[in-house]
């Protein structure tokens, strides 16, 4: 006992004599900060070391105060005395100290530690080791008379920790497991245990406990003396009664009756994006993105629960309110949150716009405070993640031989040279680059109580892969927000783009066809680029090089976007609101050809030039009022929309035969013309209304009715009326759920509604008059002369009878929440049956009308069409002390079928790059289906053919199929009749997706973040169009490496048919170039680092307020067995409508780059 009591002595005054040795040095800096009169009259007007005044302190009450010498060094008191007569000893420290942020701990009966008022830790170990200490009092005179023993300088003692234990519960008194239990201004923590038990040590009882859980308010605790603390959470009902924005308003989202989605700037992450659509991809069950290339600055499309009319497949775009608007237009560092809206109660409030769903993009605004500015930028550079393998030089020469033996033709002497056998260009490699990517964007905002603003720049840069061609981008927006006095409200928003696209795109299919062993360059042609001929070579392909360096291509594009709007709180729940919009758009495009594009072959320089322009004004008035009383709560909202007049104009031009290449304006070229021209002019006008009720918190019901009034159909037809209802019963609110712990949330909706399609373009009820062009003229001769006369028929004949595509939909669902809402699951079924879907329905020759290619038509609405599935969303979040994590997953499934064509007959398309058309839309299928042969096998022997062909002569038919020779493919023949015909092919599957699903994971560790999202679709075909020209061998071009497995003499068992021209059966339209088009991409992989605000505080002088850099992957990982560049494919033609019918046909579109970034996010 006395070994252990000797021992505390010693640290004790081991302590105090650290404290004095360190007293002197402390005198500089207090004597400007606080007058002090000492007890001794000299010392009145002198300054004095604070340490000094603590030691003198120390021994008038004989007691120890102790400090570090780094906290009170270089304070010295001056000025107005300071009395330490008459006051007890802590009111003097708490005077002394107050003025310079320090304070005392008291450590047992006679010891104070003097500390930062900052500082969170509080010097425990001194406190611990004095107030375990059993000693005579350390400020005996023999102590005192040492100033040393006083002070501490860097001695740190280790005291016994305090162990404080609990239980954190909900507010019913269940366990909560996996709670965070922190130490406040400290990395110290725990989780709770699947009871909701912890235990927590510490140096000192001095602490606060933080307890903090998803979806529940944090919460905290003194600990004192206390060794047992539980916690009871409450749950977070801001959290609960989240606002996302609907048609025309917003509502909580525990209190909507359908099928919202909403991505906000938590899902979209820390992830760069050039897009809007590219924030959604995999974020939302039931929504397909698709890209319709990898060109920089090309657009996305966005498919909602499947394909529903025969014209448009777009959604609504809705932005800040504004109809119609441009997704392209707004930066994705300006988005706030993006909902979708998918069933038809919550998209026929729209109407006639909203038959392929709504998509709501809320931007940013501007928060009361002051400035503060945030820098997002990045670097980075996008590569082709593929390349198809191609024949070298010696396995072309050897190719086009076998080809010649095969069809008895002589084979070129120049392919019998050493000299082809050199494999001199890659072609690939000689279109492909590494494309440099640049991104800069600032925010300001800032504002008071009265007004707030939001002004954000962008600049974006983007080089292709593919050589010569990049995208340039800036974006503006400034957005006011005012109070005037308490009910009135204001505000004003400028959305400035502007758009750049630069350079051509070299041909996927020229590059590929040419042969491996001519070179880049041939300086004796006068273009200076090499060519190759049938004569010499037998083949005639082009090299793609001129296309991109003798060609000059620029598109510019600038829209604007004005929105002036006021909101008036007429009374207690009744508010006006009215809204003006208008936009304004304008671009240009010109393309330059120069000459000699082929080697020697010249052509005339020509110049084609397009200006377009279009305004849009909008105007909305909306009336609202809401009320609660007792159990009830309800509103009720109209309104209207005028568009008076969106109107375009567009002019196309041409001139050619320049002398030089020094003055490229059409007014100087030998010949011009104007080529086309273009005007239209749209109108409409609307009335709405909804009506919402919820009774109890249990019983919801939302209803409502819109009439649209539309001058592009028949006069009879113009008013549409649209109404839906939807329903919603709230079960986890029921007295019965109150004890099933498990289920945090459930809810059980159902929605009904009818909703149209007006985005069918203008004119349709309105003749269509051709006069024809070039050799394809409409003439007619009369008179004695015969001399042919100008003319026109009509080929499209008005329908007075066009009315609306209307779908009506139905949809049922389940929300609910587990595990206290950290896993969250949302279940939905739906089925759209859209009819009277607009259709050209070729009318009898007989009519006398159309031209001498095609019968005149009349646009009917013929069609109908079923989209019918399910989807489902999950998530889970959780957090364990410095370490939180969500991961979301969703899934999509979608059966889409054409149910009737009326009088219109099936519908053929799809060409690809032999000029088969390969879709076909008929009942009984997806629309765009594939339609063709199957392949049956290979044919190995002349013997198998005669054994075919007498099947068919058995059943009286001259041969199986016209054409077979060994080794061609022969077709099955499905209707067995013997035969292969026509009547074998089938529908062979679908563009359309039947299953869409996507993921993400965020991960975040202190300062460390990781997130991931991940992208796909199943069930879904892609036609390789361009092995058509890599395998096809119908010329002799090059081919892939495939062709070398092709059949070559009898006996050969392949699936590769001979390799020769003159086997059109080999290429009919089948499935042999037709692909799983399924994949799963990794669309994004980004690291970030945040420095800490301390560092950045201490480094910066805190001129950051915050500090991030990461690094990002984009398209880093595809999991496809496709054989093209890329199975994402669009279409081969673009427009809204040939998109409908042309998606999935790979005619070579340009591919999804893989792309790294690395970035810095900056906060003022």
């Amino acid at each position: 006992m006395s070994s252990r009591f000797l021992q505390k002595t010693r640290i004790v005054l081991t302590m105090l004599s650290v404290q004095q040795l360190c007293t002197a040095q402390a005198i500089s800096f207090a004597s400007q900060q606080i007058p002090v009169r000492t007890q001794h009259s000299e010392t009145r007007n002198r300054a004095k070391n604070l340490k000094d005044l603590l030691i003198d302190l120390g021994k008038q009450h004989q007691v120890s105060i102790i400090f570090e010498e780094e906290t009170v060094k270089n304070i010295l008191i001056t000025g107005a005395e300071f009395h330490q007569e008459g006051n007890k000893l802590e009111k003097q420290l708490t005077d002394l100290l107050k003025p310079f942020n320090l304070r005392f701990r008291k450590a047992g009966k006679e010891a104070y530690v003097i500390v930062s008022r900052f500082e969170k830790k509080a010097f425990e170990p001194a406190i611990a080791t004095i107030e375990s200490a059993t000693i005579a009092p350390v400020s005996s005179p023999e102590t005192l008379s040492k100033p040393e023993v006083s002070v501490l300088k860097t001695t740190k003692l280790n005291p016994e920790e305090i162990t404080v234990k609990g239980q954190v519960t909900d507010e019913r008194g269940d366990g909560l497991p996996g709670v965070s239990v922190v130490i406040k201004g400290s990395q110290r923590g725990v989780t709770t245990d699947i009871s909701g038990k912890y235990e927590i040590t510490s140096a000192s009882s001095d602490i606060v406990l933080i307890f903090s859980f998803v979806g529940y308010l944090p919460k905290e605790e003194i600990v004192g003396d206390r060794s047992a603390i539980d916690v009871s959470l409450s749950v977070d009902t801001k959290a609960l009664e989240e606002v996302v924005v609907i048609g025309y308003g917003t509502a909580k989202k525990k209190d909507l009756t359908g099928a919202v989605s909403v991505v906000g700037r938590k899902e979209f992450g820390d992830v760069s994006a050039t897009s809007a659509q590219q924030l959604l991809q995999g974020k939302i069950a039931g929504v397909q993105i698709v890209n319709t290339g990898g060109l920089p600055g090309s657009n996305a499309k966005i498919i909602i629960r499947g394909v529903g009319s025969l014209t448009n497949s777009d959604p609504l775009y809705v932005i800040d309110g504004i109809q119609g608007g441009d997704i392209n237009s707004v930066s994705p560092y300006d988005i706030q949150d993006i909902t979708v809206l998918k069933d038809a109660a919550s998209v026929a409030i729209y109407g006639a716009s909203a038959a392929n769903g709504v998509v709501l993009i809320t931007t940013k605004k501007g928060k009361a405070g002051t400035p503060r500015v945030t820098y997002n930028g990045y670097v980075g550079v996008a590569q082709a993640w593929k390349k198809l393998d191609m024949l070298n030089a010696a396995q072309y020469v050897q190719l086009v031989k076998d080809i010649d033996e095969a069809q008895g033709n002589k084979v070129p002497d120049k392919l019998n040279t050493p000299d082809v056998l050199v494999t001199r260009t890659d072609w690939q490699k000689e279109i492909f680059r590494s494309g440099k990517l640049t991104e800069h964007h600032v925010n300001v905002t800032g504002g008071s109580d009265k007004a707030t603003y939001n002004f954000s720049a962008g600049y974006t840069n983007q080089e292709g892969i593919m050589k010569d061609y990049g995208y340039q981008r800036i974006n503006l927006r400034t957005q006011l927000e005012e109070q005037i006095g308490k009910r009135i409200r204001l505000g004003q928003t400028i959305n400035f783009k502007y758009n750049r696209t630069t350079g051509n795109v070299a041909s996927f299919v020229e590059a590929l066809r040419m042969p491996p062993y001519a070179p880049t360059m041939d300086p004796t042609n006068l273009g200076g680029y090499s060519r190759v001929t049938t004569i010499l070579d037998q083949n005639d392909a082009l090299n793609p090089l001129p296309g991109i360096y003798l060609t000059e291509k620029l598109s510019r594009g600038v829209s604007n976007l004005f929105q002036l709007w006021g909101e008036v709180d007429i009374f207690n729940g009744l508010k006006f609101r009215s809204q003006a919009n208008i936009g304004l758009s304008n671009s240009n495009s010109y393309n330059y050809t120069g000459e000699y594009l082929n080697g020697n072959l010249k052509t005339d320089r020509k110049i084609d030039e397009s200006y377009g322009f279009s305004v849009s004004p909008i105007v909305e008035n909306i009336l609202t009022y809401s009320r609660s009383f007792g159990q009830h709560d309800f509103s009720v909202m109209v309104g209207n929309t005028f568009n008076e007049g969106n109107r375009s104009r567009s002019v196309n031009l041409t001139g050619s035969g320049f002398t030089n290449d020094l003055i490229k304006q059409i007014g100087v070229s030998k010949s011009n013309s104007i080529t086309g021209s273009g005007s239209g002019i749209y109108a409409s006008r609307s009335y709405f209304g909804r009506l919402t009720y919820a009774f109890h918190d249990r019983y919801l019901i939302n209803a409502s009715l819109r009439q649209d009034i539309n001058p592009a159909f028949g006069k009879a037809h113009r008013k549409g009326n649209f109404p839906s209802v939807g329903v919603a019963w709230k079960v986890a609110n029921e007295e019965f759920m109150k004890n099933i712990s498990f289920i945090s949330d459930l809810k059980i909706r159902g929605s009904w509604g009818i909703t149209g399609n007006a985005n069918i373009g203008l004119f349709l009820t309105d003749p269509t008059v051709y006069r024809g062009y070039g050799n394809n003229n409409i003439v007619y001769s009369f008179g004695e002369s015969k001399a042919f006369q100008q003319g026109a028929t009509v080929t499209r004949v008005p329908n007075p009878f066009l009315k609306w595509e209307e779908t009506t939909q139905t949809d049922f669902g389940l929300d609910f929440g587990l595990l206290r809402n950290r896993l969250q699951v949302s279940v939905d079924f739906y089925k759209r049956n859209s009819k009277d879907l607009l259709l050209d329905v070729k009318l009898p020759v007989s009519t006398g009308l159309g031209d001498i290619y095609n019968d005149a038509s009349m646009v009917q609405n013929a069609a109908n069409a079923v989209n019918k599935g399910f989807e489902i969303a999950l998530s889970y979040a959780g957090q364990a002390g410095d370490f939180s994590y969500s991961v979301s997953a969703n899934t999509g499934y979608n059966k889409n079928n054409v149910v009737s064509l009326g009088n219109g007959g099936p519908i053929v398309s799809g060409s690809t790059n032999g000029g088969i058309n390969i879709t076909k839309t008929d009942v009984g299928a997806a629309i765009g289906s594939f339609y063709g042969f199957q392949v049956e096998k290979v044919v190995s022997s002349a013997a198998e053919v005669a054994r075919y062909n007498e099947q068919a002569i058995a059943k009286g038919f001259k041969t199986y199929q016209d054409g077979l020779k060994a080794g061609d493919i022969v077709y099955k023949d499905l209707n067995g009749d013997g035969q292969i015909t026509d009547m074998d092919q089938a529908f062979l599957g679908s563009a359309i997706p039947v299953w869409t699903y996507g993921g993400s994971v965020n991960l975040a560790y202190k300062a460390w973040d990781l997130s991931m999202g991940l992208a796909g679709i199943g069930d879904v075909k892609v036609y390789n169009a361009l092995r058509y020209w890599t395998e096809g061998t119908t010329r002799p071009f090059n081919s892939s490496t495939a062709v070398l497995d092709a059949w070559k003499k009898d006996g050969d068992v392949t699936d590769m048919p001979r390799s020769g021209q003159n086997t059109p059966s080999n290429l009919r339209a089948s499935d042999r170039f037709l692909e799983n088009g399924s994949f799963m991409r990794l669309r994004n992989l980004t690291l970030g680092f945040s420095v800490p605000k301390k560092v950045l505080n201490s480094t910066t002088g805190k001129v950051f307020s915050s500090f991030r850099i990461y690094a990002t992957g984009m398209n880093l990982l595809t999991l496809t067995n496709y054989k093209g560049y890329d199975p994402e494919v669009s279409a081969s033609v673009n427009d809204a409508k040939s998109f409908i019918f042309t998606k999935g046909v790979d005619t070579g579109q340009y591919p999804q780059p893989r792309t790294f970034l690395l970035g810095v996010q900056v906060g003022f």
